[in-house]
């Protein structure tokens, strides 16, 4: 998921989006998610990041600060969320003979 470094409003949604995958059934116990705070390279920001790590951290989401606009961590956060899944694959494989 991603939100605006620069918008509160942005970052409060997310607790929307999780609250629709939910309600579509989405298992999220088994969910990989990776929360991208967005805009980085900007100075000025209204998100207080500690809150969103805070908030990830309860949840079990990794959090990235990232920039679309320079690409920094663009690919970690990527990559991360890759490797969680295949993780995720092979936990599968094994428990349910995938």
């Amino acid at each position: 998921m991603v939100y605006d470094l620069d918008n509160k409003d942005s970052f409060a949604s997310l607790i929307h989006w999780e609250e629709e995958m939910k309600r579509f059934g989405v298992d999220m116990s088994r969910t990989k998610i990776v929360v991208c705070g967005n805009k980085s390279d900007n100075p000025g920001r209204e998100v207080n990041v500690k809150d969103v790590v805070a908030w990830c951290k309860k949840r079990g989401y990794l959090h990235f600060e990232t920039s679309a606009n320079t690409a920094s961590n663009v690919q970690e956060a990527f990559e991360t969320l890759f490797g969680l899944c295949v993780e995720q694959y092979k936990e599968d494989k094994a428990k349910f003979g995938l």
